[in-house]
């Protein structure tokens, strides 16, 4: 019998309210021999490697866009600030829209390690490759920064959705987090990017290279950390929220 109108409404609210209550029965923590609620170790912790997990998805994006104008001095004749961005894009869409097809069959933490390991290689990319042409322009050191940013677009389509998909099975202040460390990264790009145009005194050229070594250098270095703290925070938070942690299991799984 098919439902309609006020009925086909009252229906999804009555299937929603039971999913919600569902949910909150299957992450609520049970009390303890006392009848007290148990006390959660390790939550503020969490927050902060959340907070700096986040704020490394964008970072290295955001570090290449600041320092674009390095970019147009070493290729004036390649539109460096439009080509980045076009060639950015395609291969983040692409890769995240793989990704969610195929999400049924995808280890997701393998996904989040994968894409910050990505996410280091292409950041040490950038400086290998300007220490190895001494900061000098040309066609295959374009190519080579556009392949860097397609890798990043590749890595932030890894990372972003893996990341928020297993961290809304657990307490909702560590997406927060995750969330708040996306927006931040922005505004620490730009704090960098401020301190060294106000405080070096360098010549042209070697200011703007300096600029870009220190940038690389400091995302790279925190990625190759973050690389060995994602699965570590995820095995700590099963450990610390065992019923908070509710992977869902694969398709193939269920059948």
């Amino acid at each position: 019998m098919l439902l309609k109108g006020r009925e086909l409404r009252t229906t999804q609210l009555h299937l929603l309210c039971y999913n919600l209550f569902a949910f909150h029965r299957r992450t609520m923590v049970p009390p303890n021999e006392n009848g007290a609620s148990p006390k959660l170790e390790g939550k503020h912790a969490a927050i902060i490697v959340c907070w700096l997990l986040g704020n490394g998805c964008l970072f290295p994006w955001n570090s290449m866009l600041t320092i674009e104008d390095y970019y147009v001095y070493l290729f004036p004749r390649y539109h460096s600030t439009r080509v980045l961005s076009l060639v950015y894009q395609p291969f983040a869409l692409v890769t995240i829209a793989l990704l969610a097809y195929n999400e049924a069959n995808i280890n997701t933490r393998r996904r989040n390690l994968s894409g910050y390991i990505l996410f280091s290689v292409s950041s040490l990319a950038v400086l290998v490759l300007d220490l190895a042409t001494s900061g000098r322009g040309g066609l295959g050191t374009y190519i080579g920064i556009c392949v860097t940013a397609a890798a990043f677009g590749i890595s932030d389509a890894h990372v972003q959705g893996g990341m928020v998909g297993d961290l809304s099975f657990m307490q909702p202040e560590l997406v927060q987090s995750f969330l708040a460390g996306l927006a931040a990264s922005g505004a620490l790009t730009s704090t960098l990017r401020i301190f060294t145009k106000a405080f070096c005194f360098m010549p042209y050229l070697h200011f703007m290279s300096y600029n870009a070594y220190s940038y690389t250098l400091l995302y790279s270095r925190s990625f190759l950390l973050s690389s060995t703290t994602v699965q570590r925070l995820q095995l700590r938070v099963q450990k610390l929220f065992p019923l908070i942690w509710q992977p869902v299991a694969s398709k193939k799984q269920q059948k």
